[in-house]
């Protein structure tokens, strides 16, 4: 698997897990997109990292996961390679979805 120059979408970024993935892949020269309920945190927490996006959003919220993904696909420039699913919930729609597009190659 290749490590560097990924773009990679992180959810529950703003603390734990989710925080430690986006610091390793982002210290290894990838482009992350950091997503996590708390703006203020995700925000402060991407100041600390390089080549970071951030989005706040509730993944467990279809319509916020819709923007997300729209998101990612018409304005990021590149495509999606990979994704840490780290939410802090149980279970939650985005982890099909986002393997599905990065499977088919619509994910970018």
């Amino acid at each position: 698997m290749k490590t560097t120059g990924n773009t990679i979408l992180i959810t529950g970024a703003g603390t734990g897990m989710g925080l430690e993935a986006a610091k390793q892949f982002s210290q290894r020269g990838n482009t992350i997109i950091i997503v996590a309920r708390d703006k203020e945190r995700l925000q402060a927490e991407a100041a600390r990292l390089e080549n970071a996006t951030t989005f706040p959003c509730d993944i467990a919220d279809e319509a916020q996961l819709g923007r997300l993904l729209h998101l990612q696909r018409h304005q990021s420039g590149s495509a999606l390679s990979r994704s840490v699913d780290a939410p802090g919930a149980a279970a939650t729609p985005i982890t099909i979805k986002v393997f599905e597009l990065i499977a088919d190659g619509t994910a970018g």
